[in-house]
């Protein structure tokens, strides 16, 4: 299957229709992927020029139960997993676009306000495709 890329809000709207607006979902994994390495000579090549980050998300409430949410050229990335004494069900989550960049977060009515607080997993990337594997 082939990434969808999301560029407008109606974009956005069919992915948290697909997905049931990532109720009753969880993260399964994350991986990055940061454009820097160390080749075979042993030189180092220190840029990050990818900056990518794959979501693999899995739910209960959407007709396909995995999708793969790709965040691309990330600005940052907050991440505060939940503890094993707590569920890591997600409720409901926010995708917007706001000037130039997309914000994901893990929680409904997400604002710009809310990136001051120190709760909940968000990333803030230039682009976004998705698909579901």
């Amino acid at each position: 299957m082939e990434f969808k890329k999301i560029i407008s809000e109606c974009d956005i709207q069919e992915l948290m229709n697909e997905f049931a607006f990532f109720h009753d979902s969880c993260i399964k994994e994350i991986h990055y992927l940061s454009g820097s390495f160390v080749d075979e000579k042993r030189n180092m090549h220190p840029i990050n020029s990818d900056r990518t980050v794959s979501v693999i998300f899995e739910s209960q409430q959407s007709k396909s139960k995995t999708l793969e949410l790709r965040f691309n050229k990330i600005k940052e990335f907050h991440l505060i997993p939940k503890t094993e004494d707590t569920d890591c069900v997600i409720y409901g989550a926010s995708l917007k676009k706001i000037n130039d960049f997309f914000y994901w977060a893990d929680w409904v009515d997400f604002s710009l306000n809310d990136l001051s607080e120190n709760f909940g997993t968000w990333i803030i990337a230039e682009s976004v495709c998705w698909q579901f594997i």
